[in-house]
Parts: C-alpha cells; sequence; structure tokens
C-alpha cells in the first residue's frame, strides 16, 4: 500500500496531524512517498523529522512545481499494489485504509470510492452532506447501476490498484480539469468500483491562519465553472443512462452551495455569474431532478434564480449554527421543512420547495445490540426513524427476514418499547425518536426450515437481510438495516461472543454484511462436536460425536502445531508454551488428511472449564471449538457503580494467581483496587471514585475513559494480564448507571474491558432533541425568575476561579441572603464552601440558569440563551484586554457584516455591566463591540489576592502543597493559545519553544519549573509527567495560587503578564514568533511587556541563572508598567464590582 502525501508551505505548514493520521492506520505494510510542491522548506523539515524515526516514510529530495507534478512524481516512486493519496492539510481516519483495502480484496474491483467528511468545525455547516454516492456500501458496482456514484469526484477519498492505474494511463491534469477530470477517467475505465459507506477521508482543511477564518470561495468561482463545463462535457459523452441527470443533482445540491453561503460577499459581477450559472444547471436539469434536491437548496436555488439577494442573504444566515436541522410538519403524507421563509406569502418561495423527498427522509435503522437467550433466540435491538420525521404517537413498526434472490419472506416478533437513548444515536434537535426502539425477536428454527428449499442452504448457505417497515403520522418508509453502533453488543458480530449457534443440522448466526449491513446467516452444520471435555494444566481431554469421526484432533498457534491421535471417540491434547497468539485453532483430523472444525456444545457460556487449568475450549466466530490462554486472564461478570467506588466482582479463566494488581487507568490518574479478594476462583474488589489530587480534599475522579490493567505475580516479576468481559456484561454493554456524581457505562476495546464516567446527566437530558426540549423550556416563560439566586460560572466549568471567585466571597460576605450557584463540568470541578453546585447541561441548570436573577461570566453564553426579562448579567471577561477582539478580529477573520452582527448579538448585546481594569480601557470594548452600555473600570476582582495580606500565606501553602523546597526558585511557564495552531475551539498545540526537561536540566535542582498550559492546548500525549524539578500544573485549579508560589515566570502574548507584574518578580518573554503572531494586539506589545523579549531557549536559561539580577533589572519597569495598567488593583476590586453589580 502506498500513500502519495504532498506538502506545500503554500497551503499549510501543519502537516504534522497528517502524517501523524498515516502512522496511525491499523493497516500494514504501509509506504509514505512524501513529495513537496512549490515553496517547502517548514513542511519538509517536519516530513524528514518523521522519517527519521519512521522507516515507512520516504521523502522526496527537490519539490516538485505545483501540485498535479507531485502527485505525478509520488505515484512514479510508489511501491505498493495499492495506491492513494493525501494532502498535507487533510487527514485519514484510523481504519481508513484499512477498510478500503478490505473492499477491493472482497471484490477485485479496480477502485473503491470511500466517504469523504469534514469534521466538526467552528464554521457553520450550511452544505449538504457529500454522501449521496454511499447511503449504501456497494462492491463491483457499474455506473449503469449506482450512477449517483457519479455525485463524488474527490480523489483522497479513493484507493487504486496501481495496477489499474498503469493500464488506464491515469493522470493528474494540471488543467482546470482539476481531480473531477482524473476521478471520471477512472469511473471511465474501470468495468467495476466499490463505494464504502465508511468515512475513509477527513476533509480537515488546516492552514497557516487564525481559528475560525471563513473561506473567501467566490474568488475561485471562474475557475470552479471551468471545473464543471469541462466535466459536463465528459459526463455528457458517457453511454450511461441516468449518469447526466445524477452529476447535475450533485452539483446543484451540492457543489454549488458553498458559493451560495458565500454570497454575501459577492460583487455585483460574482453575483451575476453565479445566478446564471444557476439558471443554467437548473434548465439542464429538468423537473426530476430538480424536484429530487433536497429542500434546503430547492430554496436556496430559487432565491438565486429569482435574483433575491436580500432574502438569500438572511436566509444562508439563519441557518449557519443549525448545522443541517429543521422543525418539520408532515401533512397528507408530505414532509414539509419549516425552513427560514416557509409559509411566508411576502417572500412567495413556493410551497414545493419546502417538500423533503423520500431520499432525504429515508428510513434509517441502528443495530445497537444482539444477543442469544438461547441457541433458537436470537434478539436484536434497533433504533428506527425516518429521518427529520419525528414520532408524536406510537409507530407501526414491522419487520421480515427477506431472501434477496427470491420473493421468501419471515416475518419477525417485534417488541416496541420506549427509549430516550435514541435521541442520542439519532441526534436532530427537533424531533424525538424515542418510539422507535424495538427488540426484534428471530426464531432460528423457523428460519432454518424457511432456508431448506432455497438453492445454496446445503453448500454455502443462505443470508437473509432485514427489512424494516415503519409507518407514523400518515407517512410509510421501508429499508434496511444499514447502520451498526459498535459500542454495544452490536459490535461484537464477527466475533466469537455472536459466534454461529447450532440449530438442528444447521447453524445460524447474526453477521455484519457488506459494509456494516446486518444479515442472519444460516449455513450447513459442523457433523464432529465436541461432547465433554475437561482441562488440566495444560491438558485438554475430551470426547467427540458424530457420524464420521476422525483420527486425530489438532492445535495450531502461530508457528506451533500439536496433535493427538482419537481413540473411542475420545482424545487427551497436551499443548506446550507457546509465545504465539492467545488462541489455539482447534480441528480434527481424517483418515485422508482432511481438517474440519468442531462444533461448540450445545451449551449457552462462552468459555468451559474456567478455573481448572492455564487453557480454556471457548467458542469461535464460526461456531466452532477453540483454545484460549487462560493465564492471568480475569473476566469480569459485574462492574457497578456505588456511592464512592466501582464494584468489580469476575472469574479466573486459569489459576488465580497469589499475587496481582487491579487498576483503571485514566488520562490523568490510575484508580487502585481495594478491599481485594479473590475465593474460589472468583475476585471481588472496590476502586474508588474520588481522589485529591492536590490536597484541597476528595472530590471525584476525572470523567473520562478508564481501562482495567492486571498485573500478576510478585511485583518484581510481574506479569501483564488480562482483564475481558463476560457475556452478560458485553449484552449490557450499553445500559447506563447515574448516581450523584457520575454517568457510568462498561466500555470495551475488542474485549477487553473498561469503564466510562461521564457528569451525572441523565439520560433523558442528553442528545439533540432531549437537550432541545430543555433549551425550548429555558427559553420559555414557564420558569420564574428568582430573586434571590445567584449563577456563577468560569470558564466551561472546570474550577471556580477568576474574579467570579472573589466576587462570590464578597457576596457571601455582604449578601448572605443570596443563593449562589456555581455552574460545573462535573463535579470533580472544586467549588467554595457555601456554593450550590450545579451540573452544565442538566435539567437542573437549565432551570438554574434561565431562573437566576443575576449571572456572573467570564465567557460568553452559549449562543441559543439570552438572559431574560428580569435577568442581569455581569460579564467580567477572564484576562486584560491586550490582544485583538470583537469587531477587528472578526474582520481579519473574513466575517461579514451580517456574521459580526450575529456575534454582536451574542456576547454585547447580552451585557448590563461590565468589567475593565481601568477606565483607558473602555474604548477597546465601546469600539470592538460596539458596546454603549455601562461599564465598571475600577479593577480586576481576580487580582485582589495577589496585594492581599494573605499573599505570603498563600505562597507557602502551595509551594508546600506542590512540594517545592524552600530553597528552590519556581518559575511558571505559561505559553499562551495560538489561534493559529488550533483545530477547533477546545483544542490547540502546544507551543515548543522551551523544551522544559532540557532546561531543567540545565539549570539544577535549585530550580522547579511550573508548566501552566492554556485550558484550550491538547491534552493528549504533549505534556511531560510530574517528576522531581518540572511539574504538570495545569489542571491545578487557581492561577493565582501558582502565581503567588513562583520567583519569575516565562511567558508569551497571554495576559497573564499584567496578573504576574503585581507580585513584582521578574518575568521574561519567549517570543520568537512576534512578528508572525497572527492575533494581534490592542496596542503595543514590546511597550506592554516589562522584561527581557527573548527569541531562543538558551537565552531564557541564561537570564535564569540570576533571578536576583533580573528582578533588579527590570524593577523600575515593572513598577511603572503597574502604574499605568494596575494601578486599581488594591485588594478592594470585589468590594466595588458588588456595591455596582449588587447594590448596597
Amino acid at each position: 500500500m502506498s500513500v502519495v502525501l504532498t506538502v506545500s508551505d503554500e497551503e499549510t505548514t501543519k502537516i504534522a496531524p497528517a502524517i501523524a493520521s498515516l502512522q496511525q492506520q491499523r493497516h500494514g505494510n504501509l509506504d509514505v512517498v512524501v513529495v513537496a510542491w512549490g515553496r517547502s522548506a517548514r513542511v519538509l523539515a517536519t516530513a524528514r523529522r518523521a522519517a527519521a524515526s519512521d522507516s515507512r516514510i520516504r521523502v522526496v529530495r527537490e519539490p516538485a512545481a505545483d501540485l498535479a507534478a507531485a502527485r505525478r512524481v509520488g505515484v512514479r516512486r510508489a511501491r505498493g499494489t495499492y495506491l492513494a493519496f493525501l494532502v498535507g492539510c487533510d487527514d485519514l481516519p484510523p481504519r481508513g485504509l484499512e477498510r478500503l483495502v478490505h473492499s477491493l480484496e472482497q471484490s477485485g474491483s479496480p477502485f473503491v470510492v470511500g466517504m469523504a467528511e469534514a469534521p466538526d468545525t467552528v464554521l457553520a455547516a450550511t452544505t449538504a452532506p457529500r454522501d449521496a454516492a454511499h447511503h449504501r456500501g456497494q462492491l463491483g458496482t457499474t455506473l449503469e447501476r449506482t450512477p449517483m456514484a457519479i455525485t463524488d469526484l474527490g480523489v483522497g477519498n479513493r484507493l487504486f490498484r496501481r495496477d489499474f492505474w498503469k493500464s488506464a494511463a491515469l493522470d493528474f491534469d494540471p488543467g482546470p480539469g482539476g481531480e473531477s477530470a482524473l476521478a471520471l477517467a477512472a469511473f471511465a475505465a474501470a468495468d467495476k468500483f466499490d463505494l464504502s459507506r465508511h468515512t475513509t477521508y477527513l476533509r480537515s482543511q488546516r492552514r497557516d491562519a487564525a481559528l475560525g477564518t471563513l473561506p473567501v470561495l467566490l474568488g475561485t468561482l471562474d475557475a470552479w465553472i471551468k471545473e464543471q463545463r469541462l466535466a459536463w462535457q465528459v459526463v455528457q459523452a458517457m453511454p450511461v443512462e441516468g449518469v447526466a441527470d445524477a452529476w447535475l443533482w450533485g452539483v446543484l445540491d451540492t457543489a454549488i452551495q458553498p458559493f451560495i453561503d458565500d454570497v454575501e460577499r459577492a460583487t455585483d459581477h460574482e453575483w451575476e455569474t453565479l445566478c446564471e450559472t444557476a439558471e443554467l444547471l437548473l434548465d439542464r436539469s429538468g423537473t426530476d431532478v430538480s424536484a429530487s434536491l433536497r429542500a434546503e437548496s430547492r430554496v436556496r436555488l430559487w432565491l438565486l434564480r429569482e435574483r433575491r439577494r436580500e432574502l438569500l442573504e438572511e436566509f444562508v444566515a439563519q441557518r449557519w449554527f443549525e448545522k443541517g436541522n429543521r422543525r418539520t410538519r408532515v401533512v397528507s403524507a408530505r414532509v414539509l421543512a419549516e425552513l427560514p421563509l416557509f409559509g411566508d406569502a411576502e417572500a412567495g418561495v413556493p410551497d414545493d420547495c419546502f417538500e423533503m423527498s423520500e431520499a432525504e427522509t429515508p428510513l434509517q435503522a441502528i443495530l445497537v445490540g444482539v444477543r442469544w437467550p438461547d441457541p433458537k433466540t436470537a434478539e436484536l435491538d434497533l433504533f428506527v426513524r425516518a429521518q427529520y420525521v419525528g414520532m408524536p404517537g406510537t409507530p407501526s413498526i414491522s419487520v421480515d427476514l427477506t431472501h434477496p434472490r427470491s420473493s421468501t419472506r419471515v416475518p419477525v416478533e417485534v417488541r416496541q418499547r420506549t427509549d430516550v437513548r435514541a435521541n442520542q444515536l439519532m441526534a436532530d434537535k427537533y424531533q424525538d425518536y424515542s418510539r422507535g426502539a424495538v427488540t426484534l425477536v428471530v426464531d432460528t428454527a423457523a428460519l432454518v426450515d424457511a432456508s431448506a428449499p432455497l438453492p445454496g442452504a446445503d453448500t454455502s448457505g443462505i443470508d437473509w437481510e432485514f427489512r424494516v417497515t415503519l409507518e407514523t403520522q400518515g407517512l410509510r418508509r421501508e429499508g434496511r438495516i444499514q447502520h451498526i453502533d459498535d459500542r454495544g453488543s452490536a459490535g461484537m458480530l464477527g466475533t466469537g461472543h455472536l459466534g454461529a449457534r447450532s440449530v438442528g443440522s444447521s447453524r445460524v448466526a447474526v453477521v455484519a454484511g457488506g459494509d456494516t449491513r446486518a444479515a442472519v446467516r444460516v449455513q450447513p452444520g459442523l457433523d464432529v462436536r465436541l461432547q465433554q471435555v475437561s482441562v488440566d494444566g495444560r491438558t485438554v481431554r475430551g470426547r467427540l460425536s458424530g457420524e464420521r469421526l476422525p483420527v486425530a484432533v489438532e492445535a495450531t498457534s502461530g508457528t506451533t502445531t500439536c496433535t493427538a491421535p482419537v481413540t473411542d471417540e475420545s482424545f487427551t491434547l497436551v499443548l506446550p508454551k507457546t509465545t504465539g497468539g492467545a488462541t489455539w485453532r482447534f480441528r480434527v483430523i481424517d483418515a485422508d488428511g482432511g481438517r474440519r472444525m468442531v462444533a461448540w456444545p450445545e451449551m449457552g457460556q462462552h468459555w468451559l472449564c474456567a478455573g481448572s487449568g492455564e487453557v480454556v475450549p471457548g467458542r469461535s466466530v464460526h461456531g466452532a471449538v477453540e483454545l484460549r490462554e487462560a493465564a492471568d486472564v480475569l473476566v469480569l461478570e459485574s462492574v457497578r457503580l456505588d456511592t464512592d467506588s466501582i464494584a468489580v466482582t469476575g472469574e479466573w479463566l486459569g489459576a488465580a494467581p497469589k499475587h496481582l494488581r487491579l487498576t483503571l487507568r485514566g488520562a490523568r490518574t490510575v484508580i487502585e483496587a481495594e478491599s481485594l479478594e479473590v475465593t474460589k476462583g472468583r475476585l471481588t474488589a472496590r476502586l474508588p471514585t474520588t481522589w485529591d489530587e492536590w490536597g484541597f480534599g476528595p472530590v471525584p475522579v476525572p470523567v473520562g475513559r478508564y481501562w482495567f490493567e492486571l498485573s500478576a505475580g510478585p511485583p518484581n516479576r510481574a506479569r501483564t494480564g488480562k482483564v475481558l468481559l463476560s457475556d452478560q456484561m458485553i449484552d449490557g454493554l450499553l445500559d447506563q448507571q447515574l448516581n450523584e456524581s457520575f454517568r457510568f457505562r462498561s466500555i470495551r476495546l475488542g474485549r477487553d474491558a473498561g469503564v466510562f464516567l461521564t457528569a451525572p446527566v441523565a439520560d433523558e437530558d442528553r442528545g439533540g432533541h432531549n437537550r432541545q426540549r430543555l433549551v425550548d423550556w429555558a427559553n420559555s416563560d414557564e420558569l420564574p425568575i428568582e430573586e434571590d439566586w445567584v449563577y456563577f460560572q468560569s470558564y466551561t466549568g472546570a474550577t471556580a476561579t477568576d474574579s467570579q471567585l472573589a466576587i462570590f466571597h464578597e457576596v457571601r460576605r455582604t449578601r448572605p441572603d443570596l443563593v449562589c450557584w456555581w455552574g460545573v463540568a462535573d463535579l470533580s470541578s472544586w467549588v467554595p464552601e457555601g456554593a450550590r453546585r450545579v451540573v452544565i447541561s442538566s435539567a437542573e441548570w437549565f432551570r438554574v440558569l434561565a431562573s437566576s436573577r443575576r449571572l456572573v461570566m467570564n465567557i460568553d453564553l452559549d449562543r441559543w440563551f439570552s438572559p431574560r426579562p428580569g435577568q442581569e448579567l455581569l460579564q467580567t471577561f477572564h484576562g486584560y484586554p491586550a490582544k485583538s477582539m470583537g469587531v477587528v478580529l472578526w474582520e481579519a477573520k473574513h466575517y461579514t457584516p451580517r456574521r459580526i452582527a450575529a456575534e454582536l448579538d451574542r456576547t454585547s448585546a447580552d451585557w448590563d455591566l461590565i468589567l475593565t481594569p481601568a477606565p483607558e480601557m473602555d474604548e477597546h470594548y465601546r469600539r470592538e463591540y460596539r458596546y454603549d452600555g455601562p461599564i465598571h473600570n475600577e479593577g480586576y476582582p481576580r487580582d485582589d489576592v495577589l496585594v492581599s495580606d494573605r499573599a505570603n500565606r498563600v505562597r507557602e501553602e502551595t509551594r508546600a502543597r506542590l512540594g517545592i523546597a524552600p530553597g528552590q526558585k519556581a518559575v511558571l511557564y505559561a505559553p499562551t493559545w495560538r489561534d493559529d495552531q488550533a483545530t477547533n475551539w477546545r483544542s490547540a498545540e502546544l507551543t515548543k519553544h522551551l523544551d522544559l526537561e532540557a532546561a531543567s536540566a540545565q539549570l539544577g535542582p535549585d530550580y522547579v519549573f511550573l508548566m501552566r498550559g492554556h485550558r484550550f492546548h491538547a491534552r493528549a500525549g504533549e505534556r511531560s509527567g510530574s517528576r522531581a524539578r518540572l511539574l504538570d500544573v495545569t489542571d491545578y485549579p487557581e492561577i493565582n495560587d501558582l502565581i503567588l508560589a513562583s520567583d519569575a515566570a516565562v511567558l508569551d502574548y497571554s495576559s497573564l503578564r499584567f496578573d504576574f507584574a503585581l507580585t513584582r518578580r521578574p518575568m521574561l518573554f519567549l517570543v520568537p514568533d512576534l512578528s508572525a503572531y497572527v492575533r494581534g494586539f490592542l496596542y503595543s506589545f514590546e511597550d506592554s511587556a516589562p522584561g527581557p523579549l527573548l527569541d531562543t531557549a538558551d537565552q531564557v536559561i541564561a537570564r535564569l541563572r540570576d533571578l536576583p539580577a533580573l528582578t533588579e533589572e527590570y524593577a523600575d519597569q515593572v513598577a511603572r508598567f503597574n502604574a499605568t495598567y494596575n494601578r486599581f488593583q488594591d485588594g478592594k476590586a470585589a468590594k466595588r464590582v458588588v456595591r455596582a453589580f449588587f447594590g448596597q
């Protein structure tokens, strides 16, 4: 497998994620050819670093002239059987290549087309999804059978056989045909191809620009039109019925839509060109194509064709943040989208533009659970819906099993129920799908009888497909199961847990068909069966039955094979120790040398002889016997959430080890089992769910995924064991437990066991429609304003901090009559004594947010909420105003006037009082947020403690808490979040200008670095663990403690310099990228950074060696800085703010 990765500084320098996504591919034998083009010094340096540590990556030395030339070079250098393409600004999902290869190996097709998706982004998703070609995965199809395949002309989501590429003489044309020309040439040359429903390519489209920068697309309109004209000529010449209409549909429904999104910034010429192009395409398409477009596309195209620019701009703006959601109504079996302008007689958009076709409201059935109560009964749990069609009453749902090559149908028993979790998987905001939950009961004996007369029943077997019919609100939809939720037991399809069951002389299994379609497979049974079995150590004894008995049995693991004779139906097999896999394939040998599988005994359990030896017999996916190594394998039978712990019970597959350690490992902590007991091969243990990370008292452990880890044997010779889930645990994987601290469920990776702890938000309050119900409630008039309630929230609720904390303490001191609520992300978040925690996104939180008389925030409110009449919002912000913000920042990100108005509407329009640190700062909010309301400009409460008489006590307590010795010099390192390194609003790479481990080693034991990442810095694998002279304090709850504990600070552009200056201790500014910092400043950074501006880590280390001299050198500058910027920071700011906002 060769992947040609093309990179260029002209496209993006942020190619490390693309390389990482290639390195994480599960497909083996990977060959990555990196070819640069154009300006490429920075990307080549990144690629060469990766190649130096990964032999799979080859970097072509000389850059090519352009992208097409680079791809041609990559093709010539490719070595693999398969060929794929990736650009440096995009990524591959972990199983992307594996799934494409699997498709081609199944079908033998010359190429396969996977789904290309854009990941979650801050940009509004207003265009139709590019999935029309992939509604149904298909192997070996053609354009005659699947003309809609022509709508996907991307290249990155394709995998080619390299011999097909050569024989078809495919090539990249640098001309106006673009990628479309290559894709069309491949369609024309191939006798068949595959379509995958899996996402195999991520259009991340990273650029070297600040996060949230909007693309200006209309500048590429002329080039796009040329590409479409060339493609149309090729498509028209294709002798395939329906392909031209399908191509027109794709252009109108998808390709032209991003230009319509950008219509607000169109020049008169661009507007006319866009209108004329749409009109030409619509005239060519005819009524059938127009009628099949999505409703939102039809409305936009109608407005464009009618030259209704003002209405079109407003329509697009109203859809920015809906992510495709829309309210609907069903009238006479027609689904109408209640989009903007629906029912607006003055606008005059025809009613049929709002009608959603069956293709837009298809039946969707998600398989979430599969279990076998007994060998003759399979139960399947489904969530069923017609997309965008709610279920106000109980729908009618029926299911048949159908044989695709005959008219045979077998009805399936359907048990309907209501399950609010359907609204979590089917996350449309405005439709309730909870009544679409069903359990199917498959009578496998009846299915075997129905299969008997069908051709293939006694040879290859029969696959029965599920045909689901839904009727609701007079609407009828039919379809198949095409989605599998692999978090639960349905994800175990294709494993021994859901292996075939013996039913009479047949085997029956629920299987995942091509591209995850679920089916029931009936195939001939195995004619030799294991009747009895016992295990002693590594000796397996058994008795077989069957009409044709073998002469021997055989077990194979890796390259190790052992055999034993069968005498009087019995065998004794001694397995050698092996370094191979954990599983032995078990077969019988006939007199003629043939091998056969051995049927699993007619019993329900997955393993036999647990606890009696070093191996156990287990059921394979084929319903046959396999042998598994059992040493140090624990099978969990129950994992239960209690008040302050997780209770675990389990059974050892082999002998119980004398010494063992059981833990749960999460991202931030490892939970050690307590009260661990082993009795008669069974284990019971408790793992506490509280911890005290920083010495402030016990709190719940952080939310997240935790995986069981087991070590067995003495500590100096510990062996790594396995912790697996039992059948009963797998069957209940999606069952949730809820207590005051957590929402909890078991999780799996394969069969390996873990737990998932999340904030205690009930199922009925989670997911699209469930949450929207609470949003509507909070925005209604149902909730009274509680005059004595105050709601506090710092950032996104990780901890109680910032000005909110100081204001809270002053409110508690002066207004004890008030009820103070504090919004927290989860219950691990620290809050001060006297505060009432409320978990963000819980039903109680919606009530508190909408009912509190006063709101005290330091970030913007969610877009869906504005203070109600009778509420007042105090916006404190969360740092000194220094970097670009508001209108000037939005304009730099290419926001249009309407988009800026939307941002102002969700920010300054909600403010009743804002804080600034000094009157000179007011102008920035007046100008950049167009704010004309009241401003309190007498200091930030967040800084009161820094100049209080408690400062020295807090310093000593914090240093002791962190283990900083009295003689050590503590250096706070706090690089800021960089917009241009961000991948979304909650993640950015941590800048690496200072190697803390190297700096710590050079400065020696007298120094300790405190690493404080921004709250949006990426967590995964980017930080060093705590060491004697290097402490990661990113999650420490209070920044002021760290400021006071430090003797110096290494900063860059963070507003933290305004706070740290109050200590009068030295600051160093490591800013090698000052000239390139894209965020920009409200005033001169150089004039507002009271310390040396440094370019290298060596300079930082040199200045840190003599802190007294550094302090003396900049003492006057720090004093002038405080006089200029911090003159109101006198320790009494909170008192003044409380008087201003809460009154006397």
